[in-house]
């Protein structure tokens, strides 16, 4: 499967850990030690340290935490009715200017809320601020690394919302949202066996752009691998990902990146 962004790195020297609750600063929820329990259960005794993983609110400037949980019927219904609307909104204006649709508005997160065939170890989780479902992150574990490293996390699907990306209807809101999910999935990574190595089939020119500008400019061109074609995605229908470009995060790149989002 493919990932997709709304983040504009260029605004990214901004974005700190978050420490204390002064200021502009708004917690909503944050339980990350323990939403990360997800498959080895007891094997992981010991919580790891707190991390804030933040976005900012474009036009005020306010920072707020993620409460990133795992999917629920609330976030399913927020898929159906908020998320894929927008994405069916901006089509139709694209269409009627004639003009190129970016991949995401054809995407059905709340369907794959839903799959269970060729996918039963597909975990999903939604970030969200208040009321709103900002982004979501859907990973599998037990990928085997091309770059013979071993088994990592893979992450299928990583994602702003809709209202998060600038388009000719709407600016957006709340930035930043892939990054953070970016280095949850580290976190996740981490907390289950796999040294915060994670890799992904990116979607599109647009998303390939966006790793490699986070990579040169934020982690110092150490965060990935070396890029690759060829690798097959999970599952039974995986070589339909062959043609993408993969991308594998380097254990130290990974540990460096997550380590932007401690708390103190």
């Amino acid at each position: 499967m493919t990932i997709a962004f709304g983040d504009d790195l260029s605004l990214c020297n901004s974005l700190h850990p978050v420490t204390t609750t002064a200021g502009n600063v708004h917690f909503l929820i944050l339980s990350i030690a323990y939403q990360s329990r997800w498959w080895l259960g007891d094997a992981m005794a010991d919580a790891p340290d707190p991390y804030c993983f933040v976005v900012e609110e474009k036009r005020s400037g306010e920072s707020f935490v993620l409460d990133i949980r795992p999917k629920d019927d609330t976030m399913r219904e927020h898929f159906v009715k908020v998320w894929q609307k927008l994405g069916s909104a901006f089509n139709a204006q694209c269409q009627l200017g004639r003009t190129a649709s970016p991949g995401w508005v054809n995407w059905k997160p709340g369907e794959w809320c839903e799959q269970k065939k060729d996918c039963e170890d597909r975990l999903q989780y939604g970030a969200w601020c208040g009321d709103n479902l900002v982004g979501f992150l859907n990973v599998r574990p037990h990928f085997l690394s091309p770059h013979a490293t071993g088994e990592l996390l893979y992450v299928e699907h990583l994602a702003a919302a809709p209202g998060n990306i600038d388009t000719s209807l709407w600016s957006k809101r709340f930035q930043y949202t892939g990054q953070a999910l970016l280095a949850y999935a580290v976190l996740l990574s981490k907390n289950n066996g796999y040294s915060g190595r994670f890799g992904l089939h990116v979607a599109d020119a647009a998303a390939l752009e966006w790793y490699r500008h986070l990579n040169k400019t934020k982690c110092g061109g150490s965060l990935f691998f070396p890029e690759r074609s060829g690798v097959n995605g999970p599952g039974q229908h995986g070589d339909r990902d062959a043609e993408k470009t993969f991308l594998e995060a380097t254990e130290p790149g990974a540990a460096a990146w997550l380590e932007t989002y401690r708390s103190a």
